[in-house]
């Protein structure tokens, strides 16, 4: 059995102890602005003088939760609590797996644990005997609640030996879990403003190379031309048509270039400011779709890449017809970019009510670590220094996806190409148009 290593003391504060408790704790939370580093030295600020064990658990942003820290006066039994925490970690899912003042965002104070009390939070026999192992039997939850949220706990205990808490150890832990809950949300906002400009820093610059990228050839093109004009009057020649239309294809290129990048700048700050409207009409994607390929015809021939397409029937539905061709010109240009030298693979299927439209390519892929993040603003899952864009386009594409209420996903792994599946609900239909002669029976 595990003996006491230190006298037993009563843990109550007198205002003094607590005074200087609290001064400490906010030089460590003002020392540790942007980490959670604190936590453990907080609780050991707590740990003996306020009790003989405590635990940290945090959970802030939707995050999951999890034991932060935690603190036993007598060191077998911190190993033990560790050790604990390590095998029962806090599990959301299961109604034993939290502190219940996750839920009701109130302080907890409990004069002896009970076994009923014990059962309420212990999820097997095992984790019970641990608990019985730690000699603690007296409790204190307090919640920290940032902005309206509880993005934590401070779970304190005693043990049977100590005087239950009392009124003044409670106001002393929830006023520093409220010091530590600001200190952390204010943490967090840090985070997040510093990865906002970050991002703001990193796509001025894409942008502002991306820019340059077709004024420099339109400057030259135009500068050459206009020598060209200037030597040839100078010695009264005309100029050759077949340069001047030359250039000019080089300028049209450039401009088309310049255009797509001003219009998804202009795009991104429409969604933001919530400005993306939609003019639906009846259409058949299958035809867009059509339509769009037939378009890349010719950058699919320089980049060696075949073109496929599989839609066997019409598939009718309402859609904004120009925000449709944006977000298919979008799939096949990424197949296109990320995929050269391979074949592309475009369906069109309907299920039901539902439109499915897939492109596959068997380009570079991407990995598993970026392809959560792909639909994201800003994101890119490859060097732009290899590959040119915003990292708008997918962005983009989500948003308009979604704004018709559909859904966009991608399956990948590198080295083995990519598939994007788009999933958008056929509006507002008669039922007539679901069973296209010659198409396959819809799934129930």
């Amino acid at each position: 059995m595990l003996l006491r290593a230190r006298e037993v003391e009563e843990p109550r504060l007198d205002a003094m102890r607590a005074a200087r408790v609290l001064a400490e704790a906010g030089a460590l939370l003002a020392a540790e602005l942007e980490n959670e580093e604190c936590m453990e030295p907080l609780l050991r600020l707590l740990v003996p003088t306020l009790a003989d064990a405590g635990v940290f658990f945090l959970g802030p942003g939707g995050e999951a939760v999890r034991a932060a820290a935690a603190v036993h006066a007598e060191p077998a039994r911190h190993a033990l609590l560790v050790e604990m925490l390590r095998r029962y970690p806090p599990d959301p899912l299961d109604p034993r797996g939290l502190p219940a003042l996750f839920l009701t965002g109130r302080t907890e104070r409990v004069a002896e644990l009970s076994d009923a009390h014990v059962e309420t939070f212990t999820r097997d026999s095992e984790h019970a005997r641990l608990f019985a192992l730690l000699g603690v039997t007296r409790y204190l939850g307090v919640p920290l609640v940032a902005r309206g949220r509880v993005i934590g706990a401070l779970a304190l205990f005693r043990s049977e030996e100590a005087p239950a808490f009392g009124d003044e150890e409670e106001r002393v832990a929830e006023e520093l879990a409220r010091r530590a809950a600001l200190a952390l949300d204010n943490a967090r906002l840090l985070r997040e403003a510093r990865e906002a400009v970050r991002l703001r820093d990193e796509f001025l610059g894409i942008a502002s190379h991306e820019l340059k990228t077709p004024l420099t050839p339109l400057h030259l093109k135009v500068q050459l031309l206009q020598k060209q004009v200037d030597v040839l009057a100078a010695h009264g020649k005309p100029v050759s048509a077949e340069r001047v239309s030359e250039t000019l294809d080089v300028v049209q290129r450039q401009v088309r270039k310049l255009t797509s990048l001003v219009d998804n700048l202009l795009d991104v700050s429409r969604i933001t400011a919530g400005r993306l409207k939609l003019e639906l009409e009846e259409m058949d994607l299958a035809s867009v779709a059509a339509e769009i390929l037939y378009r890349f015809a010719p950058s699919a021939a320089q980049l060696h890449c075949s073109l496929e397409m599989h839609a066997p029937v019409p598939v009718l539905g309402r859609w904004d017809r120009l925000r449709l061709e944006q977000v298919v010109t979008n799939l096949l240009s990424n197949a296109l970019k990320y995929g050269a030298g391979q074949p592309v693979r475009l369906t069109v299927e309907a299920d039901g009510r539902t439109a499915r439209l897939t492109v596959e390519d068997g380009g570079i892929g991407i990995s598993a670590q970026d392809l959560p993040r792909i639909f994201e603003r800003f994101e890119r899952a490859v060097s732009d220094r290899h590959y040119g864009g915003l990292g708008l386009g997918l962005y983009i594409t989500r948003q308009i996806v979604e704004a018709f209420g559909g859904t966009v996903r991608a399956t990948s792994a590198l080295g083995h190409g990519s598939t994007f599946v788009l999933e958008l609900p056929r509006g507002d239909i008669p039922d007539e148009w679901l069973s296209v002669p010659g198409a396959p029976e819809p799934v129930p």
